[in-house]
């Protein structure tokens, strides 16, 4: 069974200008290959709210310019609230995120999901990094 579907990439902390900005919306876009989504810029706390309730995390790379300028707070911000990185490398290969290849991302949140010790042990290496 094939399943159509669509990347959105949800970013924070961006102004209204920025967001208009043609520049800004090709970068994030890839292109104009995603959809975006803006959020406005929040409080601390509510922003750790965006976590609750999140025990894996994905983390593509993409081989697109946005991608590309990143840095690897994602998976600090992850690793901080005991989520699990899971990710095809690029700007998260030094993290201690569960590395695989983008066919393999289905595979691995499976086992996350069913081998209770491997999630731990995954968990554990987040948390200490």
């Amino acid at each position: 069974m094939q399943t159509d579907f669509r990347i959105k990439r949800i970013l924070g902390g961006y102004t209204k200008l920025e967001a208009q900005s043609e520049f800004y919306r090709r970068i994030m876009s890839g292109n104009y290959q995603y959809d975006v989504e803006l959020r406005e810029p929040m409080s601390i706390d509510k922003y750790k709210e965006i976590y609750k309730g999140i025990t894996i995390g994905l983390l593509p790379c993409y081989e697109d310019m946005y991608s590309i300028c990143k840095s690897d707070l994602r998976a600090l911000e992850y690793a901080s609230m005991g989520i699990v990185g899971l990710t095809n490398g690029g700007c998260y290969s030094d993290t201690p995120a569960l590395k695989c290849e983008y066919n393999e991302f289905r595979k691995k949140i499976k086992r996350l999901i069913y081998e209770k010790s491997f999630f731990l042990e995954q968990s554990e290496r987040m948390i200490e990094w």
